[in-house]
């Protein structure tokens, strides 16, 4: 397994695991450049994740669409461990689930 397939197993474990509807993202040639990796839905609240190994570098794509979902409202992070989503979670932006 890849660092990012690891970390998205322990972000999907994590987020089933307080009750989200996980979902991995699967590109393919009708999607467009820069979807996020997953999407997890809770309490009305819908996150998308894009996961990064240590060293990955976001696209110009992947920026441009998670500012995107952001300007709409959205939820867009960069994971690059389960710490980063309990982080977005529980830290200081105080978006509790």
């Amino acid at each position: 397994m890849t660092e990012e397939s690891i970390i998205k197993v322990h972000i999907r474990t994590y987020l089933q695991k307080l009750g989200w509807y996980y979902r991995a993202i699967a590109a393919n040639q009708f999607t467009r450049g820069g979807i996020p990796d997953a999407f997890a839905i809770k309490n009305g609240v819908t996150l998308f994740i894009e996961v990064k190994s240590e060293k990955g570098k976001l696209s110009p794509e992947q920026i441009q669409t998670g500012s995107e979902i952001n300007s709409h409202g959205g939820n867009y992070i960069v994971a690059r461990s389960v710490e980063d989503v309990i982080e977005y979670l529980y830290g200081d932006r105080q978006r509790t689930i």
